[in-house]
């Protein structure tokens, strides 16, 4: 009787950067099968795979017997993907032979009226993926997920299998316009179709949001979904796709109507599971007063579609020189939602933002506005000072605390300016900023007039800001 031949697997580390998505920077690791393999608790563990990369074995059949290292048995791999920059991949495994095609799934768990079970199931059969006629995808967010994967064979199927990595970066869809804080929702009804859609929302860590998740509003609306989700000043992001869209959380949901559909065994993963149709996905996303619509297809086998949108244009501002906050140094509060009183402006001096705080596409702008024609400092700060209650700093508050970074020096005209324009570094580069960052902002600005205290300065109001990617 045939067997297969035992040979350890290969153990790398898992610490790669964003080079490695082709598998150029380095030489290809083959990963081969350990036999017994047969269910997930004997799955061969694929450690910290890049796109490049392999897995190869021998399969005649799809026994899952415990303990079975025959030809005829199944072969299932606990596929574990390197650390990647904080962002969101598509990864995909094509599975060639030299003989007749084997056949590969994604794993997952059953649930019963959103009560996770231990049973496995089936989540995701391989299928055409462009010109790949026999391959499985999974999304991530460079945070080492783990999927497992079963490939089974036919008795022609003598031949070795080889499943190899290819690893994307995916850029979310930009949803224009800015949302206000609380509740903000995002659905298919009424968006010129009845696809069986699926919506997830997750938070500027690319982490799910609990709730936010919908499949199906109801016996009379069992294909269009919505989440409605009560929001602070940030970004987010939206998974859409067509059922089944999975990660590993539950659908025990008060407003989800359909609860029993398959999931995933690890976290920050998702999988769809629809490898034939073409549907339309669009969405809209609204705060009540704003209404953004959202084009998206479900176009290739397992599609996600992705897309980011701001809460507050992912900025909120904060100490305030009005009383709110700390007391003004000599009683010169200014207006709600200003710095402190200065001696031209006795509505105090104001800073606000506009564009996308975005790593990818970076058109963040901060604006000040209500200070002297004079110089003004535009600097950033890693925290809130004092809470964000802001403490007495010359003829004002000082906001923005923690490591300061100076961005740049700026001449006030009729009051006003910005930071970044014409050449000016971009805010994302001249602040070092990363996906997921929150940093604070002020505007110091020179008061030549003696006005409250010896100084000779005030400042805007503060602005904290969370960075997408």
């Amino acid at each position: 009787m045939n067997v297969k031949v035992h040979v350890p697997c290969a153990i790398r580390s898992c610490l790669f950067a964003a080079s490695v998505f082709a598998g150029t920077a380095r030489a290809q690791t083959v990963f081969p099968e350990v036999e017994p393999n047969g269910q997930k608790s004997e799955a061969t563990l694929i450690n910290g795979m890049v796109g490049g990369d392999a897995i190869s074995g021998t399969s005649t059949g799809s026994s899952t017997t415990a303990g079975n290292s025959a030809l005829t048995s199944a072969d299932t791999f606990r596929v574990k993907t390197a650390v990647l920059p904080f962002g969101i991949y598509r990864h995909r495994l094509a599975l060639t032979s030299g003989g007749t095609t084997q056949t590969a799934v994604i794993l997952g768990l059953f649930q019963s009226a959103g009560v996770i079970q231990t049973t496995e199931t089936t989540f995701q059969f391989s299928g055409s993926v462009g010109a790949v006629q026999n391959a499985n995808v999974w999304y991530g967010f460079g945070k080492q997920e783990e999927v497992y994967y079963r490939v089974s064979g036919a008795t022609g199927t003598t031949n070795p299998y080889t499943a190899t990595l290819s690893t994307t970066p995916i850029a979310p869809v930009q949803v224009t316009g800015s949302f206000l804080a609380g509740n903000v929702t995002v659905t298919t009804v009424g968006q010129g179709h009845s696809s069986d859609t699926e919506i997830y929302v997750y938070d500027s860590g690319l982490n799910p949001i609990p709730l936010g998740h919908n499949d199906g509003l109801s016996i009379n609306d069992p294909t269009v979904s919505t989440v409605t989700l009560s929001l602070a000043a940030g970004t987010y992001y939206v998974a859409v796709s067509t059922f089944n869209t999975a990660n590993n959380q539950s659908d025990l949901n008060p407003t989800e109507f359909w609860n029993n559909d398959a999931l995933l065994d690890f976290p920050n993963v998702m999988c769809n599971s629809d490898g034939f149709s073409t549907s339309n996905l669009a969405f809209a996303v609204t705060d009540g007063t704003t209404t953004t619509q959202v084009a998206a297809t479900h176009t290739n086998s397992f599609d996600i579609v992705w897309a980011t949108f701001t809460v507050g244009n992912s900025s909120a501002a904060y100490c305030f020189g009005d009383g709110s906050g700390t007391a003004c140094p000599c009683g010169n509060a200014g207006s709600s939602g200003n710095g402190c009183a200065s001696s031209v402006n006795p509505s105090g001096a104001h800073l606000a933002s506009a564009g996308a705080a975005s790593i990818g596409t970076d058109t963040f702008m901060l604006q000040g506005t209500g200070m002297p024609s004079s110089s003004a400092l535009y600097f950033q700060g890693t925290s809130r000072t004092a809470g964000g209650a802001g403490a007495v700093f010359g003829d004002g508050l000082r906001c923005a605390a923690g490591t300061i970074i100076r961005l740049g020096t700026k001449v006030n005209s009729g009051g006003a300016s910005a930071y970044p324009t014409g050449g000016d570094t971009p805010i994302s580069v001249r602040g070092a900023n990363s996906a997921g960052n929150v940093r604070d902002y002020q505007v110091w600005y020179r008061n030549a007039a003696a006005f409250c205290t010896p100084s000779t300065f005030n400042l805007t109001n503060g602005l904290e800001v969370t960075w997408g990617p």
